[in-house]
């Protein structure tokens, strides 16, 4: 059976950070614009996909590899130390590529992974303060290592890499450069989260970029360990977005400066709120519980970067308990879903209620199509053996096409 453990961990994956102070930066907003035509998220199919015992059904941080015109759900299984690229159709074959635990094609310590292509797998990982980025081919052998506390400026010697879910590893082909985050001190602490640095290094020359900008909430409040920071990619932005605030900003890739501050805040929340003026920053389990429970917050954020879609998810709070006076579980969820096109214009949001069996932390995006997964442990349907999801499309009127 699933653990209990896991199911909290599905939600406290993200903490808070500082990049620039807004005295330093002034923090200036653009409201997001909504779009006027009609744009649907209509449920067109389902999908179960049949899984080995050695993988957990419950999975929140899938990428998708696409080769020869076949999709490939892809992630760390921490258990036989394999990458796993499960093909979305069931028919056809999987993939599992063991990584070396011992000899010269060691990989020890991995936070994340991307997958380029089958011989060009990159792994991010090490102990401590070690940060090292290494790519392995498809059996698993090392063909190239950097050391990035040889690269990196020696003040970053003592940033650890960041594990958080929600500070995704990812790597772009035309800019041949991989970003990531790294952040120094303990990380409960409010000055570990103004450490916090997003980091762009490119593969060939070797160049390192540092960036980031917060809105003001940020010089007051400490996020941790709640709801802080986010980030998201498509083909040229980088997207941070914030569970417990309204705002998206965009950073142009060519650049990383200047960035876009978009603000909107959904129709299904009366307001966003930071732990911190609710149960303080050290709070008791229960109440860190019922917070959670309760509270809003922009969660996840999915995409296709192949597509000009962008899905942001919001994780609308409930009541504590439940109409029998038990303690509501985690994964009874409502949650509201909002389509942004490329230039970040709201194209629809749609509102899920009372839908038990969806569990929206496990979902991906492959063009117009929105994966769910309607495989949650709290109904009796769920299956252990299977991935299982819902698949909506978002369709246009006939005078607006997207990609």
């Amino acid at each position: 059976m699933i653990k209990t453990t896991l199911t909290l961990l599905i939600f406290i994956l993200v903490v808070g950070c500082n990049f620039t102070s807004s005295n330093e930066d002034p923090w200036k907003t653009e409201e997001i614009k909504q779009v006027s035509y009609p744009v649907d998220l209509t449920l067109i199919d389902s999908l179960s996909i049949p899984i080995s015992e050695t993988i957990d059904p419950l999975q929140s941080s899938v990428k998708i590899f696409e080769s020869n015109n076949t999709n490939y759900l892809y992630f760390l299984n921490r258990k036989t130390w394999k990458i796993e690229l499960i093909n979305i159709e069931p028919e056809k074959s999987s993939i599992s590529i063991e990584i070396n635990k011992t000899g010269p094609n060691v990989v020890q310590n991995i936070k994340d992974i991307y997958i380029n292509n089958l011989d060009s797998i990159l792994v991010i990982g090490g102990a401590g303060n070690m940060k090292v980025l290494t790519m392995l081919n498809r059996e698993g052998e090392v063909l190239k290592k950097w050391d990035l506390n040889d690269i990196l400026d020696d003040k970053f010697e003592s940033y650890w890499l960041t594990d958080f879910e929600m500070y995704p590893f990812t790597y772009d082909k035309m800019r041949k450069s991989v970003y990531f985050y790294l952040y120094e001190g303990p990380i409960v602490e409010k000055e570990t989260q103004s450490s916090i640095k997003q980091i762009a290094f490119n593969l060939e020359n070797e160049e390192v970029t540092t960036f980031g900008h917060l809105p003001a909430e940020f010089d007051d409040k400490s996020f941790y360990p709640y709801f802080g920071i986010a980030a998201g990619f498509t083909n040229d932005k980088v997207l941070n977005y914030f569970p417990s605030l309204r705002y998206i900003v965009s950073y142009n890739k060519d650049s990383l400066k200047n960035p876009k501050i978009l603000e909107f805040n959904s129709k299904h929340t009366q307001g966003l709120n930071i732990a911190e003026d609710i149960i303080g920053f050290d709070p008791d389990s229960k109440s860190e519980r019922k917070f959670l429970i309760e509270n809003d917050s922009y969660f996840k954020m999915v995409n296709d970067p192949n597509s000009d879609l962008i899905f942001r998810f919001l994780k609308m709070g409930q009541p504590f308990l439940t109409l029998d006076g038990k303690q509501r579980d985690f994964l009874d969820i409502d949650f509201s879903v909002q389509i942004f096109n490329s230039d970040l214009e709201l194209l629809k949001e749609v509102e899920f209620k009372n839908e038990n069996d969806l569990l929206f932390p496990f979902s991906f995006a492959i063009g117009k199509k929105l994966y769910i997964s309607n495989n949650n442990p709290m109904t009796k349907k769920f299956n252990e053996d299977q991935f299982k999801f819902k698949i909506y499309e978002v369709s246009f009127s006939d005078s607006n096409t997207i990609n």
